[in-house]
Formats: structure tokens, C-alpha cells, sequence
């Protein structure tokens, strides 16, 4: 969790001034929400459990101060009318996203939906600390955006069926 934490305040830095958690305390996504602010200084608002998005879109469509956003593509998709109602009221510079795959059309409405926002594709499963791998570049991304490359400090491994590395280009798994 100290890697990935230093990882995270370099790589969100002034973002990640200000978070909201809007996903249960016991879900894995709630590091990056819950300390990236914390261990920089900044804040972090605890969003009553039971109303995870209705909660999220109440506090987007009063311009609350967050500035970064640990979320799952089906919570931008659940956000979406917010987005399309009051899009200047979103503070949010960066939008961490993972827990599922990351379709690059969502990626690039709610990238240009701000000025200067970044999208951010983080993968990585629980037993990996939160996010292993990262990705941003949803201007080049087919259908969904890629899984990216490791954070510092991390190693991925592509393997086949018997666990032995699979060739660049071949289908394996993380």
C-alpha cells in the first residue's frame, strides 16, 4: 500500500487535493480516495455508504470541492445525467477508473466534458493493492482502453494456462 500510495500522490499530485468516497470503506478502490489526499495534505469526504451515487451526483451537482474521484465505469455511466445537466459544476481533475473495463467513449465524454480533466484507466485486483498498471491514453484506445503499463516498483506477468510466459501479442492472463 506505501508503494502505491507515493505512486499515486506523484503520478494525481494537486488532483488529489480533495476526495470523495463514494464506495464502501471495505472495497479496495476506497485507498485511492481515502488516503492519495490524506497522505498529501488535503481532504477527503466520506459520502454516507448507503447512497454511494445518488450521494456522488448530489455533491457534483453543487460543485463540491473534489478534485479526484475513485470511480467504476458503471458509476460514470449512473453519473452520466449529471454530466449532461450541469457539466461546469464538476470539479473533478482527474477521474481514477477501474474494477471493470473502461469503454474509450466513456473515457473521452467525461475527458473533454472539462478542461484539463484526465481520465485515468488504474487495473489492478484486489490482491495487487489497488492498482498495479495504469493507463491515460484513451485519444489512441480502441473499443476499451488498455490495461497499460506497471507502476513503479511492480512487475506484470502474461501467463498461459500453465502458468509460463506467453510470447508479446499472445493472449494470456495477468
Amino acid at each position: 500500500v506505501a508503494t502505491y500510495l507515493q505512486w499515486a500522490r506523484q503520478r494525481y499530485g494537486t488532483a488529489a487535493s480533495c476526495a470523495a468516497v463514494a464506495t464502501a470503506l471495505t472495497f479496495d478502490a476506497t485507498v485511492t480516495s481515502l488516503y492519495v489526499p490524506l497522505v498529501g495534505g488535503g481532504s477527503t469526504v466520506l459520502l454516507p455508504e448507503g447512497d454511494g451515487v445518488e450521494a456522488l451526483a448530489d455533491g457534483l451537482r453543487r460543485g463540491e470541492p473534489w478534485t479526484l474521484l475513485k470511480l467504476t465505469p458503471a458509476h460514470l455511466r449512473a453519473l452520466a445525467p449529471v454530466l449532461d445537466e450541469t457539466p461546469a459544476t464538476i470539479r473533478a481533475q482527474c477521474l481514477v477508473v477501474g474494477g471493470e473495463a473502461l469503454p474509450t467513449t466513456l473515457a473521452t465524454r467525461w475527458r473533454t466534458a472539462g478542461a484539463g480533466r484526465t481520465v485515468v484507466n488504474e487495473y489492478g485486483p484486489t490482491e495487487a493493492t489497488v492498482g498495479c498498471c495504469v493507463s491515460a491514453d484513451a485519444d489512441k484506445a480502441d473499443e476499451t482502453l488498455p490495461i497499460g503499463r506497471p507502476t513503479p516498483q511492480t512487475q506484470l506477468y502474461a501467463l498461459d494456462a500453465h502458468l509460463r510466459p506467453v510470447p508479446v501479442g499472445v493472449v494470456g492472463e495477468l
